[in-house]
């Protein structure tokens, strides 16, 4: 109480029964004032101790966290760029100019596979029975059809035979009748005249003193003809499609078409043309003529990779290259498609990495990373993918061992190489004798390596690998030139400050691009690395 006699509000507040309800106008005035209990206080904004004119350079910080120089920050782009041509080229073999070394090598390629089939014991029996019945009348054509003549069997069947794609179509004219195929026009031209008609026997019933006329017999020869050569067409390019003839695995027929299996072609055959038959296909089959491709939605999927990142991460065309690279047919029966969730997602990748470490590739990266579309796990698989799969097939283990020998016993620089002891590469024996080799190199040229990465960040390891077994006056003097992986963060400080003009005052002390290591040090030494790229080149 006060003076008075009369109590306080502390009072009050003290000897207040705890359970007792809150007068609601005083709980407002309560949270009016800010003594509430249950009101946070207000944050207090406190003035910056210190301005900072200039962000400091993520060169910077990348220097001061790791000991090994690191990578260009921009490698990663530029892996992806890599891995989406390398990619590409696998999946489409889109080189195909014919300028180039490739396409001549491509074709003489293309013409020993086909020979292959043509050669073929199977594809031979089975083409002799099918003519031996043709000309035995056993399968024949009805007597009220005449593709030559009739313009409507005629437009079918060469609708039929345009279901195929043009590359496959062109292969097949090329092969079995010498003939280039360039469009779609002239394909039907030579759909009529090759495969409905034939040359050669119009010159050989042909009339001798009526042009235009034939001898009798030629209708006939012209029926038999079709029967063979169309059957000789469907045959040769199912047994070529199963062998995977062409490069980039092209659809064998048009995706618009309504055709999309070779047994329909027969059957399209058998029912406008053909008498007495009732299952043509199993026919056909007693004579050993068997056509098996059938082609699915999976493989009418545009394989072009755009971007890494969602290309990638649903294992559609991540199993094609595994089945282009290990050669194993069966990777892609048991994919789901079309992948709606991250479920299908996950389910297709983990099917290619195990097909993938059954072939001996040795990756811990986890399925739903790649799913997920997680960068750094993809261009991980990717190199391990490339690594295993084709730089294998070009190191020679008897030779590295050998060329590190003598470059070894030739060193004689006081430099101490780092112990071998500790193999960057697990379970990958040549990856490490590579590695070991350029140790070796670039110790004769103060040249540190660690990696396949970062010590080629800056390309004096280039050099120096060049300057070794082709020595170049101005790749030596060029190997002396700092980069940005020689010049450590105190040296690029106090560079930096050394090059300020002091007439340039506060503005050229503090304008961007002048006081710090991305300025015009940073620069310099990005020009000594395109200059390191551009002299090894």
């Amino acid at each position: 109480a006060d003076s008075s006699g009369a109590p306080t509000m502390a009072g009050k507040e003290e000897h207040r029964n705890p359970l007792a309800p809150v007068n609601k106008a005083s709980s407002n005035f309560l949270r009016r004032k800010g003594t509430f209990t249950g009101l946070p206080s207000k944050p207090k904004i406190k003035a910056q101790s210190r301005l900072c004119l200039v962000k400091p350079s993520p060169l910077n910080a990348a220097q001061e966290k790791k000991e090994v120089p690191s990578a260009d920050r921009t490698s990663a782009e530029k892996q992806e760029l890599c891995f989406k041509r390398w990619m590409n080229h696998v999946l489409l073999h889109n080189d195909t100019s014919e300028e180039t070394l490739f396409y001549k090598n491509y074709c003489f390629e293309l013409n020993k596979r086909a020979k292959y089939i043509l050669r073929n014991e199977s594809y031979k029996l089975a083409i002799k029975k099918v003519d031996g019945e043709v000309e035995a009348e056993r399968i024949a054509i009805r007597d009220d059809r005449d593709p030559m003549a009739d313009v409507g069997i005629r437009e079918i069947l060469i609708e039929a035979l345009q279901s195929y794609s043009p590359q496959w179509s062109s292969f097949a004219f090329e092969i079995l009748f010498g003939v280039k195929c360039t469009s779609e026009n002239q394909k039907s031209e030579l759909i009529s005249s090759h495969i409905l008609s034939s040359p050669k026997l119009e010159a050989q019933f042909a009339h001798p003193s009526v042009p235009g006329s034939f001898k009798p017999g030629f209708k006939e020869a012209v029926k038999k003809h079709t029967i063979k050569y169309f059957l000789r067409v469907v045959l040769f390019l199912d047994l070529a499609k199963t062998h995977e003839v062409l490069h980039g695995r092209p659809c064998l027929f048009k995706i618009d078409s309504k055709v999309k299996d070779s047994q329909s072609l027969l059957h399209i055959f058998c029912r406008e043309t053909l008498k007495g038959e009732g299952d043509f296909v199993k026919h056909l089959g007693v004579f050993g003529y068997r056509v098996v491709h059938t082609q699915k939605p999976m493989d009418e999927m545009d394989f072009t990779v755009n971007h890494l990142a969602t290309d990638v991460n649903d294992g559609i065309r991540l199993a094609r290259i595994a089945q282009i690279l290990t050669k194993v047919e069966d990777i892609e029966t048991n994919l789901q498609y079309p992948v709606t969730g991250l479920k299908e997602k996950c389910h297709n990748v983990s099917l290619v990495l195990k097909k993938l470490r059954e072939k001996g590739l040795v990756t811990k990266v986890p399925a739903k990373a790649i799913a997920l579309g997680h960068r750094e796990y993809t261009l991980l698989l990717l190199w391990q993918i490339m690594v295993h799969f084709e730089i294998y097939d070009i190191l020679d283990e008897k030779r590295l061992r050998r060329e590190i020998e003598i470059v070894s016993s030739t060193n004689k620089s006081d430099t101490p190489q780092e112990s071998n002891a500790i193999e960057p590469f697990h379970g990958s024996l040549k990856l490490n004798l590579l590695l070991e080799w350029a140790k070796s190199i670039g110790a004769k040229f103060q040249v540190a390596v660690h990696n396949f990465t970062s010590s080629f960040s800056d390309g004096r390891l280039l050099l120096a690998l060049l300057h070794y077994y082709y020595p170049c006056e101005e790749a030596a003097e060029q190997l002396l030139l700092p980069t940005t992986s020689t010049t450590s963060l105190t040296e690029a400080k106090e560079e930096s400050k050394a090059t300020v003009s002091k007439d340039e005052g506060w503005a050229g002390t503090f304008s961007p691009g002048i006081n710090k290591v991305g300025g015009r040090l940073h620069h310099k030494l990005l020009m000594n690395e395109k200059r390191n790229y551009r002299l090894s080149s």
